[in-house]
């Protein structure tokens, strides 16, 4: 693994290698104060209450109906088990769905966290917001440095450094959300 970045040279000039771990640092402790703006975090109340205004449909309608369903003919396996003289064949059939059941409980369950939330979304303010992304950037150094740019870049489009300073000149940009 390399342990520098080198720049982009200009017409007729040698790039410059750069300490990897400087220029991550930097450009870490560029974003995570960029992340707790006032203009970031307007910006990202903003998408949130967007977001949630565009689809407040709960999605385990279609799942708890499959999961009817597969009650109904786990109920219907029981009568006749009880009816029957070796209930066997039945049985069996009641074994067949419960495992089909128990994913589908699951995932309804986790949707349904989801709605849950996400029906609370509409009404976020921006203090809020702000608690959450405050509690990210703290618990963000706990995060190995190696995977810092996999947990920061889903909050970047772009980041230009000055090679000579390191100093951050452009930053965040939220490319999920969209005027």
């Amino acid at each position: 693994m390399s342990l520098s970045y080198r720049t982009r040279p200009e017409l007729g000039k040698k790039g410059r290698w750069l300490n990897k771990e400087k220029v991550d640092t930097a450009i870490t402790e560029q974003l995570l104060g960029d992340i707790v703006s006032p203009e970031f975090i307007s910006k990202v109340t903003q998408a949130s209450k967007k977001a949630a205004s565009a689809n407040l449909e709960n999605p385990a309608e279609a799942l708890r109906l499959e999961v009817a369903n597969i009650n109904k003919q786990i109920s219907k396996a029981m009568d006749l088990a009880i009816k029957l003289t070796n209930p066997d064949p039945a049985l069996k059939k009641i074994n067949e769905l419960e495992p089909q059941r128990k994913p589908l409980e699951d995932h309804i369950a986790r949707l349904e966290l989801e709605y849950s939330m996400q029906s609370a979304l509409p009404n976020i303010t921006e203090t809020q917001v702000s608690g959450i992304l405050k509690n990210f950037t703290e618990n963000f150094r706990s995060i190995p440095k190696e995977r810092w740019k996999k947990s920061i870049s889903p909050l970047v489009e772009h980041i230009v450094l000055d090679p000579e300073t390191l100093d951050a000149v452009s930053t965040t940009d939220l490319p999920w959300i969209t005027d």
